[in-house]
């Protein structure tokens, strides 16, 4: 009888310490019915976790979000969207406190335009507990307003480079150069935007739109790019100068007619001031007309004569053509070196598309780790196993020493009796 307990006993140490940790590994959970099934109170003892980003919270259609939380250490958390099964968030414990964060990363997702909402619950590490359902926390999905498009920039008489281009009616449009905002425009269909006169070199052109009524922002419009030529700028300046000569020329007209009564010295230095600025413009323009027909190097010390700034000697056709052909190589290099990036993408992409996402990553460490603890769980059933079978070994080995023990004393007892009693039957002999 006292065998039989001991192997009973045996079997249900071995059953706790190997099968059950091996069961508990191995259960497989429903997630979706999770959500509708009645916990009981004795099963849900986990607390409910807490849910914080996002809430009431507007979203852009295609773009990533995380979704996150905080629960209490050594727990897992099944994330739901639209009463759907999401996956596994990451749980970070927090060693000094009780409470850890989770976080669970929406990417390329397939959400429709519109309002949505989440939850979640905590399980155990063991799979065996879980809490209740949590709160839900709503967010919105969100389209793009339609995008503005730049069609072209253009120069006015004095110059100034406008962007010209259309977008949805009652839409304010933001303006770009270079990265750099400009300004905004209010728009009911075709827009310009006036930004000036720009620097010798390459600039590029951009701009979004952003829905008056609604507040909805478009994605980036299409690229425009321009190269302005050291000549332009030469033009501009000198026209600039000649604004300012006339100006000049019309205050002083406006000092004559303001004040006739004028000695006749002043009127004739003020006459011979005019016919001098007259002048002066009329060499201005000689030197503009130069430049632009690309003539013979206009003089620098004509220039500074006539308190004209210019840096730069208008160039002779061939030097022009030599800029083009410069600027066409380098156009040719940068498209090259776009060429070698694409590539660079593509073989980035390729990597990527080969190496594990972080859920595969997550799941093939999970599947280690239980088959280490299956591992360990055997080779202790088996020490168990082999210590029970050398209890059952020694103590047959004592039952059976003890059998012979107690046969050898009930012998020689046999034995002193038969001989008391043949000494009894002498004596009365």
């Amino acid at each position: 009888m006292g065998k039989k307990i001991f192997f009973v006993i045996a079997f249900l140490v071995l059953s706790v310490l190997f099968i059950k940790p091996v069961m508990a590994a191995d259960i497989d959970i429903d997630y979706n019915a999770e959500l509708d099934k009645v916990c009981k109170p004795s099963h849900c003892i986990i607390p409910i976790p807490t849910l914080i980003d996002p809430n009431e919270k507007i979203i852009k259609i295609d773009q990533d979000f995380y979704l996150t939380g905080l629960t209490w250490n050594n727990t897992k958390i099944d994330i739901y969207v639209d009463d759907e099964y999401q996956g596994p968030a990451t749980v970070i414990d927090d060693k000094e406190s009780d409470t850890a964060n989770f976080y669970y990363l929406i990417e390329n997702n397939s959400l429709l335009e519109g309002v949505h909402e989440w939850k979640v619950i905590a399980w155990a590490e063991t799979g065996r507990k879980r809490s209740y359902v949590s709160t839900e926390n709503n967010f919105t999905m969100e389209n793009y307003f339609l995008a503005p498009v730049l069609d072209r920039i253009t120069k006015d008489i004095d110059n100034n480079n406008w962007i010209v281009g259309s977008a949805e009616n009652n839409s304010m449009i933001n303006i770009y150069v270079d990265n750099v905002y400009q300004g905004q425009v209010r728009t009911d269909g075709n827009f310009n935007y006036n930004i000036g006169h720009l620097s010798p070199g390459w600039h590029t052109f951009y701009a979004t739109a952003q829905q008056v009524d609604t507040g909805k922002t478009s994605k980036r419009s299409n690229i425009l790019s321009e190269q302005v030529f050291e000549t332009q700028s030469i033009i501009e300046d000198l026209e600039q100068s000649e604004e300012e000569e006339i100006d000049q020329i019309d205050e002083l007209e406006e000092e004559i007619i303001i004040d006739p009564v004028i000695e006749p010295i002043e009127e004739a230095d003020i006459e011979d001031n005019i016919s001098s600025i007259s002048e002066e413009r009329d060499e201005e323009n000689d030197i503009i007309v130069q430049v632009e027909e690309g003539r013979d190097s206009v003089n620098v010390s004509e220039i500074e004569d006539y308190d004209v700034e210019v840096g730069v000697i208008s160039h002779e056709e061939s030097q022009d053509q030599l800029v083009v052909d410069n600027q066409e190589g380098e156009i040719s290099e940068l498209n090259n070196q776009e060429g070698e990036i694409e590539e660079q993408i593509t073989v980035t992409e390729e990597l990527q598309a080969a190496t594990p996402s972080n859920r595969e990553t997550e799941m093939i460490l999970e599947e280690l780790s239980v088959m280490e603890r299956q591992e360990k769980n055997r080779q202790v059933g088996l020490w168990l196993l082999i210590v029970l079978i050398v209890i059952v070994i020694v103590s047959t080995s004592l039952s059976g020493k003890k059998a012979k023990l107690k046969s050898s004393k009930e012998s020689e007892k046999k034995d002193d009796d038969f001989d008391s009693h043949q000494g009894d039957l002498f004596n009365r002999e």
